[in-house]
């Protein structure tokens, strides 16, 4: 069955009862042909409709027990809309492929992009990891200057500066102790005043005693040069390894370019001169007591203690010159006198 055999149809109506409302005016049914042929059917559609149209009941007629032509030019309009719009547009070969070209090219961009956003995260990733790298060595190279630079100011705490500290002690005790020999000796020699005549013997003993003190007191002067050497070395060598461990705290842990960066700064201008320069300076030595043991006289260059005979002459004057007289056993203490003989 076709279109029109579908609207002819649609056009016989069922019965029903009449409106009040429908009146004896007539419809202008010529001027529906030229429109139901416009709207795809072509003259013959216009033709039928019209033709179905002519024996359609009119509102007019009291009895009519169909439908109003009113509601079938509704009824058909709408139906021939509906088929109209259902027709499928079936676009050309050349339409086609354009189509396909279109979608092939708007994959080849999609992914043409998608590899181009691939290929510049790889670049910046390559690039972040070449700066980090770079960042590294140059950190690395500063470090290892700085270390050198530690060892190099360190290095004139060597053999000869520890020796010239040792001197140095030796040099600041020799002469207290040779002041204390002095001392002794005088005191020696006034205790030997006092005493008067003497043995030989007493008096070497005497010497020798403090000769051995005084050797004994040189190897202490020895040993506090040592020992003073010693103490400023252990403050080299704590001061130094100090400084490395600071030095070496400086670096690692960084997850930045800044923060390699940062820590590349701050070993650069790590400071080392300052604290070599105040180790290179002398700790205080503090002066010893020496010959402490013995009775000590200071100098007095009023005090002559070059012994006199009981007659006032010196002791090591030639008597036997001025003709000698044996006058037997003699006290060291005449009277009046204030010299005594001794040995």
């Amino acid at each position: 069955m076709g279109l029109w055999d579908d609207i002819k149809d649609l056009f016989t109506p069922e019965p029903r009862e009449p409106t009040p409302t429908q009146d004896t005016n007539t419809y202008g049914l010529g001027s529906q042909r030229g429109y139901f042929s416009d709207i795809g059917g072509g003259t013959g559609a216009g033709n039928s409709f019209t033709t179905n149209l002519t024996s359609a009941p009119t509102n007019m007629s009291p009895n009519n027990d169909r439908d109003s032509v009113g509601d079938m030019l509704t009824t058909s309009y709408n139906q021939a809309s509906q088929n109209f719009g259902n027709q499928e547009v079936v676009p050309s070969v050349n339409e086609q492929n354009a189509i396909e070209q279109a979608r092939l090219d708007e994959l080849q961009r999609q992914k043409d992009d998608a590899e181009r956003i691939r290929q510049e995260e790889i670049a910046k990733q390559v690039a972040f990891e070449k700066s980090m790298s770079d960042a590294r060595s140059a950190r690395e190279t500063a470090l290892g200057e700085k270390q050198a630079e530690l060892a190099s100011a360190f290095g004139i705490f060597n053999d000869d500066y520890y020796s010239d500290l040792s001197n140095s002690f030796s040099e600041f005790q020799n002469p207290r102790l040779q002041k204390a020999y002095d001392d002794s000796m005088r005191g020696i020699w006034e205790g030997f005043a006092s005493v008067g005549l003497l043995s030989q013997a007493e008096v070497d003993s005497r010497m020798a005693g403090l000769a051995t003190k005084r050797a004994e007191e040189e190897a202490r002067i020895a040993k506090g040069a040592e020992e003073y050497s010693s103490l400023k070395r252990a403050d080299v060598d704590k001061k130094m390894q100090t400084l490395g461990d600071q030095l070496s705290a400086l670096s690692g842990g960084a997850t930045s370019l800044d923060e390699i960066n940062q820590q590349t700064e701050s070993i650069k201008n790590f400071k080392i001169q300052p604290d070599v320069d105040k180790l290179k300076t002398p700790s205080t030595k503090t002066g010893l007591d020496f010959l402490s043991s013995f009775s000590q006289k200071a100098d007095d260059p009023s005090f002559n203690p070059q012994a006199l005979s009981t007659f006032g002459d010196k002791q090591e004057k030639d008597v036997m010159s001025v003709g000698y007289k044996p006058r037997g056993v003699q006290s060291p203490f005449a009277s009046g006198q204030s010299s005594r003989v001794v040995g």
